[in-house]
């Protein structure tokens, strides 16, 4: 008789081996293996970036939070590239990036620090009431300071909370021992019928004097329906940014925007930025290597003005970002007016 539909097993055309069949899109966390990072976090392992010490603290990479409580000061990031073979995660599914979170070195202080993944409501609907299991791979520097790194599950009933600030219930949690080489962990749990959104949390409380590689290294996260830890899903590199610039764009050089002196103080313009279906309709976070803005006959920033701050959102998700400068005038209003970003940085995170 003929097949009726896809079946539970299938065989790999490489190996010959009998295998199970593995539904696409089965995690629902976006860049797991930490290969996207627009915002251009350190790889540079030696002089990593250190984390703000304000709300919403740092991404170590594409939607992965990283501060303290209370956003205190003393944490560093950084995105690790090229891991050959030996390395199980190569190995296993052929991830070569992974992010590293930590103490700063001499830092003393002993506040917990935590590496958070928050889920969009929208996308955490699918796992209420069900079982789920989140699988990783992780590594201790030589001087971690915990005995254990933890990893939480984490629910809510409000819709796209951070955890940094929202109501949130642990339904799930492991502390895992320190381990010097790469090591595959499980977490399993039932997130409630009450939930709205999920979210997960990384998290060690260093004690001492910071030494170098106070920190652990993560990668392959993977959170899917059932009790069983699949392989880790690696999607198309195309896919995985598209999905991550839902929450964060950032220009690949200069940007160019055309407005004008709304006030002598005020210029308001609008850049241009390809489509892309954000997840808010306006920007938490703008950041940005430099910015310049000039009229017909003033040039605001080479004549002794400066921006003295910024602010704006987009078109309905559109096409257009409407910013706001406030300049150091008078200037005239009216006049039109050119303003260009180096390396702007859109944020629409959680």
């Amino acid at each position: 008789m003929a097949a009726s539909g896809q079946k539970g097993m299938y065989v790999n055309m490489n190996s010959g081996a009998v295998q199970a069949y593995l539904p696409p899109f089965r995690n629902a966390l976006i860049n797991g293996d930490m290969r996207i990072n627009q915002r251009g976090t350190s790889t540079n392992l030696a002089s990593l970036t250190a984390v703000a010490t304000a709300t919403p603290g740092s991404w170590v990479t594409d939607r992965w939070n990283v501060y303290r409580p209370g956003f205190a000061a003393g944490a560093s990031i950084g995105q690790g590239t090229g891991m050959v073979y030996a390395d199980m995660p190569f190995a296993d599914a052929g991830i070569a990036t992974y992010g590293r979170i930590g103490r700063t070195a001499a830092n003393t202080a002993t506040t917990a620090i935590y590496c958070d993944y928050n889920m969009e409501s929208q996308d955490s609907y699918r796992l209420v009431g069900k079982q789920v299991t989140l699988s990783f791979y992780y590594r201790n520097g030589v001087n971690f300071s915990d005995n254990f790194l933890t990893a939480t599950l984490y629910s809510g009933t409000g819709t796209d909370q951070p955890l940094r600030s929202g109501t949130f219930t642990s339904f799930a949690t492991t502390a895992f021992a320190k381990s010097s080489s790469w090591v595959r962990a499980t977490v399993t749990g039932t997130v409630p019928t009450s939930a709205a959104q999920v979210c997960l949390r990384f998290s060690y409380t260093p004690v001492g004097t910071a030494g170098n590689a106070d920190s652990f290294d993560v990668t392959g996260l993977q959170l899917e329906l059932g009790s069983v830890a699949t392989p880790f899903e690696v999607r198309p590199y195309p896919v995985e940014l598209g999905l991550c610039q839902r929450y964060c764009f950032a220009s690949p050089g200069v940007l160019y925007g055309a407005g004008h002196l709304r006030a002598s103080n005020i210029i308001d313009f609008t850049l241009y930025i390809p489509y892309i279906p954000r997840r808010t309709n306006g920007a938490s976070d703008l950041q940005y290597t430099s910015a310049h803005a000039s009229t017909g006959i003033y040039d605001l920033t080479t004549s002794g003005s400066t921006i003295t701050s910024i602010g704006g959102g987009n078109n309905n998700g559109g096409h257009n970002l409407f910013i706001r400068f406030n300049v150091v005038g008078p200037f005239t209003a009216g006049y039109a007016a050119l303003c260009d970003f180096t390396n702007l940085i859109i944020n629409f995170e959680i």
